[in-house]
């Protein structure tokens, strides 16, 4: 059975949803929404406990303890949700090797890999440390590849969508569109359009969380088989 994950997060919204998404929070993980307070330190110390949008330690750490938000003086410049893509394409490159081995052709790299694994002494450099980053370079380069459309609708709704909205402002998709004269009428609802529907009619936030979610899943499924 999966880990119930312990998730804190402040205001439900297009930004939170979509960190949960990438986070790949579900109904089984311990959902709590934070109102008008921030989390304790011990919990922002905490890297079980993932806070989206309920404070941050600060000094550069924030995102290794699964801490994600944007806001006050010396906050990211990314939106908690591009914060959480990163953090979890960042864990995923420096998965064991034995994990990333899954992504290999049968065989390849498997001296070094071997060496890698039980702590020998390999013959394939004397620069072992630049090797290893360098052989995970590699396997990050395939596992993107295979991930294929899925790898690429996270990043885009995160970097290209959420960030656009969060930051500069639900204006800002109107001047966009408008300056490649696309009519918003033709492309209404949008994916920041349901999620605000869910709000409206959804009256318990955990629930709206849930929602957006499965909704994000929802739109993926449809991306990666080309809609």
């Amino acid at each position: 059975m999966m880990d119930r994950k312990k998730v804190l997060v402040g205001k439900i919204d297009l930004d939170t949803v979509a960190a949960g998404f990438v986070l790949g929070v579900n109904r089984e993980d311990r959902v709590e929404v934070i109102r008008n307070t921030t989390t304790s330190a011990g919990e922002l110390l905490d890297p079980s406990v993932i806070c989206i949008e309920v404070g941050r330690l600060g000094g550069g750490d924030d995102r290794k303890l699964n801490n994600f938000d944007h806001h006050g003086p010396g906050a990211p410049n990314e939106c908690a949700a591009y914060q959480a893509y990163l953090a979890v394409e960042e864990q995923k490159r420096w998965r064991p090797l034995e994990i990333l081995y899954e992504s290999l052709e049968p065989g390849y790299l498997q001296e070094i890999g071997a060496s890698l694994l039980d702590g020998r002494e390999s013959s394939f450099g004397e620069t072992g440390e630049l090797e290893i980053e360098s052989l995970v370079d590699s396997l990050e380069e395939l596992r993107q590849k295979k991930q294929g459309f899925s790898w690429s609708f996270r990043y885009f709704l995160v970097s290209e969508y959420v960030q656009l909205l969060d930051v500069r402002g639900p204006s800002s998709l109107r001047d966009l569109l408008e300056r490649f004269e696309i009519p918003y009428q033709e492309i209404f609802p949008t994916v920041s359009d349901v999620i605000s529907g869910i709000l409206l009619v959804e009256k318990f936030p955990i629930n709206a969380l849930h929602r957006g979610v499965e909704f994000l899943k929802y739109v993926e499924g449809l991306w990666i088989q080309g809609w």
